[in-house]
């Protein structure tokens, strides 16, 4: 099984996104995630969730607990690799509003 840092490497590419740009979602320096996705430091529970919700997977698989994906989810991180940052959080919203869940944001 992959380890934390390796799941968050893999999820982040396959959205297309850089580490900067994850730094930004979790309010985190680019060295934080540096550390992260080499296993040298692990995130606080409040961000794994931010990640796990933002990436559509449980938290069993991005900690490594288990290799089981949404059957979708392929095809959303396909469908994610074209699109910026700014147009992810808008559907990350969208999504949010149609489905009734509360909006995710951004830790202080």
């Amino acid at each position: 099984m992959s380890t934390l840092g390796q799941r968050i490497k893999q999820l982040r590419e396959q959205q297309s996104l850089t580490q900067k740009e994850l730094a930004e979602i979790l309010d985190v320096t680019v060295r934080t995630i540096q550390y992260v996705e080499s296993d040298k430091r692990n995130l606080d529970n409040a961000n794994l969730i931010i990640l796990a919700d933002y990436f559509g997977v449980s938290l069993d698989y991005l900690t490594g607990r288990s290799d089981e994906l949404p059957p979708d989810l392929y095809r959303w991180l396909q469908v994610g690799k074209n699109l910026t940052l700014e147009q992810r959080e808008l559907l990350v919203k969208t999504i949010d509003k149609l489905t009734g869940s509360e909006p995710h944001e951004r830790q202080q």
